[in-house]
């Protein structure tokens, strides 16, 4: 079957999965759900949350599982165990900081007073030396330049879902913080520009396939 997101009308956690079959060049079909629809559906949505993801091997759940999947089954998830560790360690990175992301839109509604405290614990270089939870841009400058080898993207010359992931946590980040974001860090700016030039994720990203908003309100 042809692959099938089934997702909010948004970005959000769906976003990762449509760059991913889009930088492959797959057709989808990007179904829209709704918040009743979802709940009342405990077969397609056993945990009462989306995306949810079909392809001919799975019907699935959760969105780094479908991340991974995707990676493993169209061979962006590298090639031999070393360059698997690095891509789940950019995964699991860019989960503790879209978790304080998340509160930062929902709970604390991005008002002024909370984006100032975020982008000094999470963003300035100074914040990776406090008690953050691992949730620190200076984590993922790290791994990005220690890995690159002169190449655009984690793997160096190889697109991955480590790159799409990263990809989408600065895109989120530099929707709010602008200039202010990719002064702090450049390299993270350069490699954000490197998977948005991309060929078949830049004609994505050019398309009405790709939603204005990013959340489940209209912040961000």
């Amino acid at each position: 079957m042809k692959p099938t997101l089934h997702y909010f009308q948004i970005r959000g956690r769906g976003e990762p999965i449509r760059l991913i079959l889009a930088a492959k060049g797959l057709e989808f079909d990007d179904l829209p759900i709704d918040f009743p629809s979802m709940k009342g559906d405990k077969v397609g949505f056993p945990c009462g949350q989306a995306p949810r993801f079909q392809d001919d091997t799975v019907d699935m759940i959760q969105s780094n599982a479908i991340v991974r999947h995707l990676g493993r089954k169209h061979d962006m998830y590298g090639s031999d165990l070393k360059e698997q560790a690095l891509v789940d360690q950019i995964l699991d990175t860019v989960e503790s900081i879209k978790v304080k992301y998340l509160t930062l839109i929902y709970e604390d509604q991005l008002s002024d007073e909370a984006k100032a405290a975020y982008f000094k614990l999470r963003i300035d270089e100074a914040g990776a030396v406090e008690k953050n939870g691992g949730a620190h841009f200076a984590y993922l400058n790290c791994m990005l330049k220690k890995h690159q080898n002169g190449g655009a993207f984690v793997l160096g010359s190889k697109l991955s879902v480590a790159d799409i992931m990263l990809f989408d946590i600065v895109d989120m980040h530099v929707r709010i913080y602008g200039d202010d974001f990719k002064s702090v860090w450049p390299a993270l700016a350069a490699h954000h520009d490197a998977v948005a030039g991309f060929s078949t994720i830049a004609s994505y990203l050019a398309s009405d396939r790709r939603h204005s908003q990013q959340n489940g309100n209209p912040l961000g």
